[in-house]
């Protein structure tokens, strides 16, 4: 199998067997907000040659995988996620409320009261990523103003994945003055949507907009996937 970064011994990172027709495999799994709940490298599982003496073989797909670990049975969201909004759907998975510690068989299987809840956060996972929206609400409006009349712009995405704020602290828009990068402050609402547009930050309407950061990994789905989604 060619192993993704993934695969590759990392902290806090431990392995986890996915159940297969013929078994399990053990593969790496990524830690989310749930110790039940891990993220594993999608495999493509197949039976082997006989020449090869082996039972199966295990080829990478590219994708990512929602393993439950008590289980080894994959959560999915009804349709193929890349890893950054597979890694949203694990969140909200791990807050619903579920005791997924205690789920006991196929969590997947239509008769488990917690089935429809994940059906339920799987659809919206897949429209948001559709639209290309946070899974989480915003916190609305984006300008906060002082009391000197001064307003500042934030990242309307309450999960913020800017890499240099703190965690739970939305990314602020800086502009570029003559000593570099500073905060940008104005009374004038439209300068600063002119430099927030200027700093790739995106506007979802509503008084919502996105940091650079945020618009970039909350890319919409393709249009052929997109397409689907919307059916």
């Amino acid at each position: 199998m060619n192993d993704p970064a993934l695969c590759r011994p990392t902290v806090g990172f431990e392995q986890v067997g996915q159940r297969h027709w013929f078994g399990t495999t053990e593969l790496p799994g990524e830690p989310t907000g749930h110790p039940a709940l891990r993220i594993v490298p999608d495999v493509h599982v197949t039976p082997a040659p006989l020449s090869s003496g082996a039972r199966h073989q295990v080829r990478y797909t590219g994708g990512w995988a929602l393993v439950h670990v008590p289980t080894g049975h994959e959560l999915s969201a009804g349709h193929w996620l890349p890893l950054e909004w597979l890694r949203r759907f694990a969140r909200l998975l791990a807050t619903c409320g579920i005791a997924w510690d205690q789920v006991d068989g196929n969590p997947t299987l239509i008769d488990h009261p917690q089935n429809i809840i994940v059906r339920a956060i799987g659809a919206h996972v897949l429209d948001c990523w559709r639209r290309g929206v946070p899974v989480g609400p915003g916190v609305g409006v984006t300008l906060r103003t002082d009391a000197d009349g001064d307003t500042r712009m934030y990242c309307g995405n309450r999960h913020c994945e800017d890499e240099f704020t703190a965690d739970g602290e939305p990314a602020q828009l800086l502009g570029m003055g003559e000593d570099g990068q500073d905060e940008a402050r104005s009374r004038d609402f439209d300068e600063l949507f002119e430099i927030a547009r200027d700093m790739g930050w995106r506007d979802l309407g509503q008084g919502l907009w996105l940091c650079d950061t945020c618009a970039t990994t909350h890319q919409p789905a393709p249009p052929h996937i997109a397409q689907r989604l919307s059916k």
